[in-house]
Formats: C-alpha cells, structure tokens, sequence
C-alpha cells in the first residue's frame, strides 16, 4: 500500500513539472515562416557581371574586395591583352559554376595582379586557349600562396596551364596541350587526381616538399613530373614522354609509382627512396645517385637499374636489352632477382653484391656476358646464385673478394676470375649415389671451408 501510495505520488510531481515547463500546445497565428538560412546568408556570393565586378583596360571582370564570386554564362575573350578575370585582393573564392572560358589571346585567363594576394580558390570549369590558363605566381610578385583549386580543366594555353605559389592544393584537375609546362606549383603544395598530358614542355613541375598522389603526366615533350627537394610521390604514373617519367631531386620519397615508354629514363633519382614501383619499356628504368631502391621492377628497358653510391634491395630486373643492374661505386645490390638481358649485374668498384640470383644472360657485341661481371677493384661478390649464363661470375681486376656463390649450367665457363683476387675454395659437390628417403643422408657434401664457392 505505501508503495503504491509513492508511486502515485512521483508520478503527480513529474506531470506537474512537465505542464510547468512545456511551451504552448498552440501555434502563433499566422503563416509559419522559413527559419533555414540560404547560401547567400551563409557565404554571400557575387556574380561577375560588369556591374558588381566591372573590368579595366586589360581584364573583362577585375575583382577588388575579397569574397565569393560565379560565373554565369560561358564566356568568350576576344579583345588582345585582355583577361577573363583579374584578381586583386586576398581571400577570394571563384566558382565558374560549370561554365567554360574560351581565350582568343596571349593574356593569361585568370590571374592576380597584386604582389599580396594569397588565399585564392578557383573551382568547378574549364579554360581554353590564352597565354597562362590561370596564373596566380607571376615571376617578381610573391603572390598566389595557400589555395585551392579543384575540378578545373585548362588545354591550349600557349604558355602554361596552371602556374600557383607556395601551399597550395590542387585536386580532379587536368591540363593538356599548353605550350610550355602543363602545370608549376610552388613548394608544399599537394596534388591528386590532376592529369598532365600533350604539354610541348613538361608536364607537372613543382618545388620542395610538395605531395603527390593518384596524378598522371604522359605525352608531354619534356619530362612527365620534375620535382623538387623533399617530395614524395605516389601512385603516379609517367608514361610516353619525350623525356624522362620522374625526375626528381635530393630528400624525396616516390612509392608505388609507374613509368614507362618513356624516351630517356622511367626514373632520374638523387637522394631518393623509391620502393614498390615499376618501370618499363624506357632507355633507362631507373637511374639514381646516392638513393635507395627497394622492392622495384625494371624490365623490358635498354638499361634496366643503373646507380651509383646507391642501395639496390630486393628488386627485379628482367628482359632489359643491355644491363640488368649496373652500379659504378660504393653501392649495394642484395636480394635481387636478374634474368635475360645481356648482361646480369655488372659493377665498378668498391660495391657489394649479395644474395642475388642472376639467369639466363646472353647477347650480342664484343666481350662475354656474365651473370654478375666486375670491372673494378675492392668489391665484395657473395652467396649469389648464377645460372644458364654465357659465364657465370667473370671478375676482370685484382683486389675483390669472392665468397660463398653457386654456379651452374653457364655455357662458356662458371668462373672466369683474374690473378690477385681473394677467392674462396671453388668446389663441385659429391653426388648422392643412390635414392634417398626418410631424414638421414650421411653422405660427405666435399666442402671443407665454409667459405667455398659451389659449381654445380
């Protein structure tokens, strides 16, 4: 009973407070009005018309006062040495709302034209013809740092596509057929998903430490991406340039990245890292100074990986017309897999080269090809395998050492070594006589020194 009597007495007090704090069951008289707000309250946009951005001697549309503006129609620039849009003020965002730009002239399309503008956004249109496509970094001005442009396709500008400052992030855009480079990007910028293709110069250029990804440059005369210090790059691919695919400078990082058909070299490297990436079908696969490549595949290139006072780890090349893997000095090739070129792994002095397999080398020209053939002094070969090669391992200078390798099935010789050379014992192993079964085999291998070579 007192239970009941608490239970009846809570709810009371809980439906008294609910009637004290609810609010009208009634609506106000009258039409219920809107209470969201429009884009315009929240971002004010201005459309560019000659009234609200009126343009000057050498522009159609001059935009003085930060904030957002559209495009409303497509336009069309005749007049010379005029652009579509002029940009004078920070902090200005341009959406061109889908429209296109066609340029008949050599003056840049859209620009800045003030040394203080920076923050500047352009997105959603395409831009035909003019001197620069968009250029927010002309030379002498410092402008056009930290911005934005996205979804914006430039072609047939006969100077550069895009050209922006520092910081800047560039995404879904696309550049073709522009006189000199597609696109020139300051440092720190980051690009992805941007294409640079048929440029008559190079495709994407771009300073120190700047950030790309899932972007393709081919076609172009020049080379498909030139990069600067401290960039890292992936998932890119260069193909069909006149020049090399990727060439880029001290301090980078390129990662999962793809060049082929291109006429000089898929990869030009100093002071790199490249890992997981492929090349094929250039002059020269991959060719690095003072680098780092790990885990790559060269192959079907005249020359397939050459290096010096680099690190070759873990990487394959095959089917190269020439040269497998070519270090001239101070480097390492290790764990990496050579077949069917004319020659192997071939290196100068002072390298070491371990743990690799080399097959199946034969070609034409003066000399004998070799699975691995060594020209210098103070190079260390060791516990390589080299197979069905014209030789095996052909050292031709004094002063290296030899180790722990296996040859076999080379048809002029398994060793062709020069005088003054530390060799280990070079040994055929015995044969087991007859089947063998179980988990036992007494049998004497015939190696005494653990150091020996085996021909096989």
């Amino acid at each position: 009973m007192k239970l009941q009597s608490i239970a009846i007495a809570t709810f009371t007090v809980l439906a008294a407070a609910t009637l004290l704090t609810a609010g009208p069951l009634d609506p106000p008289a009258g039409d219920i009005a809107p209470t969201y707000k429009t884009l315009n309250d929240i971002e004010p946009r201005i459309p560019l018309s000659a009234s609200t951005t009126p343009g000057d001697a050498d522009s159609m549309f001059r935009i003085a006062t930060r904030g957002s503006y559209y495009l409303t129609d497509n336009l069309t620039i005749n007049a010379a040495n005029t652009s579509a849009i002029e940009i004078a003020a920070s902090n200005v965002t341009i959406d061109l709302n889908g429209y296109s730009i066609n340029s008949a002239n050599t003056a840049a399309v859209i620009r800045v034209s003030t040394s203080t503008a920076i923050g500047i956004t352009i997105r959603d249109g395409s831009i035909t013809g003019g001197g620069y496509g968009i250029d927010l970094a002309p030379p002498g001005m410092g402008a056009g740092e930290r911005g934005l442009i996205e979804r914006i396709n430039v072609s047939n500008s006969s100077s550069i596509g895009i050209r922006v400052g520092g910081g800047f992030t560039i995404s879904d855009c696309h550049v073709a057929r522009c006189t000199l480079d597609g696109m020139v990007v300051g440092a720190q910028s980051t690009l992805s998903n941007v294409s640079a293709l048929g440029n008559f110069r190079s495709g994407i250029v771009a300073g120190a430490g700047v950030v790309i990804t899932d972007c393709v440059s081919s076609f172009n005369t020049s080379t498909g991406f030139e990069l600067g210090a401290g960039a890292t790059i992936s998932r890119s691919l260069a193909s069909t340039n006149m020049s090399d695919g990727f060439f880029v400078w001290t301090g980078s990082t390129i990662e999962a990245c793809t060049a082929h058909d291109n006429n000089a070299d898929g990869f030009d490297v100093t002071g790199t890292t490249i890992t997981g990436s492929t090349s094929y079908s250039n002059q020269t696969g991959i060719r690095a100074v003072d680098s780092t490549i790990k885990g790559s595949n060269a192959y079907n290139n005249t020359y397939g990986i050459v290096c010096d006072i680099s690190n070759v780890i873990e990487c394959s090349a095959n089917a190269n017309g020439t040269e497998g893997i070519t270090c001239t000095s101070n480097s390492l090739v290790q764990n990496c897999v050579v077949t069917r070129g004319r020659n192997g792994i071939t290196v100068g002095s002072d390298c070491t080269v371990r743990g690799n397999s080399s097959n199946s080398h034969f070609g034409p020209g003066g000399g004998f090809s070799g699975g691995i053939s060594v020209n210098g002094s103070g190079n260390v070969i060791e516990n390589n395998t080299c197979s069905d090669n014209e030789r095996g391992i052909q050292v031709l200078a004094a002063n290296n050492v030899i180790r722990r390798n296996m040859c076999a099935n080379n048809t002029d010789t398994n060793w062709h070594i020069v005088a003054n050379n530390n060799v280990a014992p070079i040994i055929i192993p015995n044969k087991n006589a007859a089947l063998i079964t179980g988990s036992l085999y007494s049998g004497n291998f015939g190696a005494t020194d653990p150091e020996s070579n085996i021909s096989y």
